[in-house]
């Protein structure tokens, strides 16, 4: 897989993930990254920690 083909696969997981938090929740995501298509590679890794984390808490219901 190129290095464009496996971002774009790395944008679509998050994407995934995304769809299981709240409206507010992805909307603060989307405040803090400026939306999924403008993460920096770099930031993806810490992106998607904090998604799942998010998940396991509302999962939880500590939020």
């Amino acid at each position: 897989m190129s290095t464009k083909g496996f971002e774009q696969h790395k944008r679509e997981y998050l994407r995934g993930k995304l769809s299981k938090l709240k409206k507010e929740q992805i909307a603060f995501f989307n405040r803090i990254y400026v939306g999924i298509d403008e993460i920096p590679e770099d930031k993806m890794d810490f992106a998607a920690c904090q998604i799942e984390n998010t998940i396991l808490k509302n999962e939880k219901g500590v939020l």
